[in-house]
């Protein structure tokens, strides 16, 4: 049969994302024979991971895939995910030594069962950027959602962590339900759940009657994607979820799900709004182009204002996290090549300067089990080169030169106003002037409290998370420098969407 003959060819590219699996049940397996022995799971974990991005590499540099519809069309490979696969393998790896640095994370007795949620969160997260049909869409999504759920909540003895892992799966079972609902609408107008069947159907002969159930089923799975993204109205599980969590899975998910949500976007955006000679493909292009316009200005204004009143790290990360998948979905609102380019761009930037927090919020919980602002003030006197890289972190996230979020604003605002879209322009500029009062504030804490700082370290800070911080701090800075490989390389990565 044709659709063997194509399961089987389609594994030349797909063989990696069977390592990650194989690797999670290898992981899950010796989690409950050998729970004492955790070393072995993360070593097989970060062995696969490592792994998975060297040939992502390769791939992504010296193999040219071109477009690749695997699976009978279900999973599209292309620039764009092989670029997404190394990202997300980085990811992982960084997750891995996080949780491993992380005291509290280390004495959690459900340790040794990180590794394989990891990896198949992972997995999931690169079928969320491949998907190429409703079907894969839903899977994709359960795939990261499930295993967040566990992670979330994996501190069974910790009240509030199991409040967070009930509240989280409450949220999403509820986002999964809405976007199903969507999805069925959508497959019963068209009859397929291919995206290039999907493409194909929509002509001038097409009865303009069903624009609207169209519409709707949109906006549902819009709204059930915009969950994993913490985007409007999908994001109030973000703050607690975030706060409850640990750390290194809080890291994760302020990135890696928001990331490949960005991406499921852009890949369903693709579909519409590309021949100007279809009526019904204009009408829908023109409402989605207005609703991600209304999503990005609501969901940046609501993670700003959030952010003003918190004086927990944590916290304050899960706002500015809600305020930056605005931004993101600035550049999809564009329904540009340019705009889809600013937002690839965006997250990988992104990607650096919200790790690089993490880590040294890793550390402050570290030294004093709490990631209250006010540690701050005995960083900077204790630790000042810690607190100085934290400082090129949120000067980065405000979008402030001379850093690469300078650079990642810049495209974002020019190819809005290109769009002459002014008026979003302008709720993102306030937006960010926003921002700095509370990013402001931590540096204001740190350095200019007036409280006593004699209070000594308990302990030597780890060398392994300077070193981290320092390579996350090291694109945050140069990029802005050398900011023409990264344009290449994202145009290289959407030249074949």
């Amino acid at each position: 049969m044709n659709w063997v003959a194509d399961n089987i060819q389609s594994f030349a590219w797909f063989w990696p994302e069977a390592l990650l699996a194989l690797g999670s049940i290898i992981c899950l397996l010796l989690s409950a024979f050998y729970r004492k022995n955790v070393h072995i799971s993360f070593g097989i974990a970060t062995v696969t991971l490592i792994a998975y991005i060297c040939v992502g590499f390769y791939h992504l540099f010296f193999c040219d895939s071109g477009s690749s519809n695997l699976f009978v069309g279900h999973v599209k490979l292309d620039g764009l995910g092989q670029l997404l696969r190394v990202l997300f393998g980085f990811l992982g790896l960084i997750t891995m030594h996080m949780g491993f640095v992380h005291q509290e994370t280390r004495k959690n007795i459900h340790f040794e069962e990180i590794p394989s949620f990891l990896l198949v969160i992972t997995l999931g997260m690169s079928m969320m950027a491949w998907a190429n049909s409703l079907l894969m869409v839903f899977l994709a999504v359960e795939m990261v959602s499930i295993p967040s759920y566990i992670l979330v909540g994996i501190k069974k003895s910790d009240r509030f962590s199991a409040e967070a892992g009930i509240k989280y799966l409450l949220f999403g079972a509820f986002a999964s339900g809405v976007m199903l609902f969507g999805i069925s609408y959508l497959y019963g107008i068209f009859g397929s759940g291919d995206f290039s069947i999907l493409m194909s159907l929509l002509d001038s002969s097409f009865p303009m009657s069903s624009m609207g159930w169209i519409a709707m089923s949109l906006v549902c799975i819009f709204c059930g994607v915009a969950y994993k993204i913490a985007a409007f109205p999908s994001h109030m599980w973000c703050p607690d979820v975030y706060e409850a969590a640990p750390s290194p899975i809080t890291s994760f998910l302020s990135v890696g799900p928001k990331v490949a949500g960005v991406a499921l976007i852009l890949r369903i955006l693709l579909l519409w709004g590309q021949n100007e000679n279809l009526s019904m493909d204009q009408e829908i292009g023109q409402f989605l182009q207005r609703f991600l316009i209304f999503m990005s200005a609501i969901t940046m204004t609501v993670g700003n204002l959030g952010a003003l009143g918190q004086v927990k790290m944590k916290r304050l990360m899960a706002y500015s996290s809600i305020a930056h998948a605005g931004y993101l979905l600035m550049g999809l609102a564009c329904f540009s090549t340019q705009g889809f380019q600013a937002s690839i761009i965006y997250f990988l930037i992104y990607f650096f300067m919200n790790v690089g927090c993490f880590y040294i919020i890793v550390a402050m919980e570290n030294e004093y089990g709490s990631d209250d602002i006010q540690h701050f003030t005995i960083f900077a006197k204790h630790f000042p080169l810690v607190m100085a890289l934290m400082t090129v972190f949120l000067f980065s996230l405000v979008g402030l030169p001379p850093f690469a979020g300078f650079i990642g604003k810049f495209y974002l605002f020019s190819v809005v106003i290109e769009q002459k879209m002014y008026g979003l322009a302008v709720i993102a500029a306030i937006n960010t002037a926003i921002s700095l009062f509370y990013y402001a504030k931590i540096l204001k804490t740190a350095y200019f409290s007036g409280e006593d700082t004699d209070i000594q370290p308990q302990t030597s800070f780890s060398w392994s998370i300077s070193l981290m911080c320092i390579l996350m701090a090291v694109p945050t800075v140069f990029l802005l420098l050398q900011w023409k490989p990264l344009l290449t390389l994202v145009e290289k990565a959407s030249a074949s969407l």
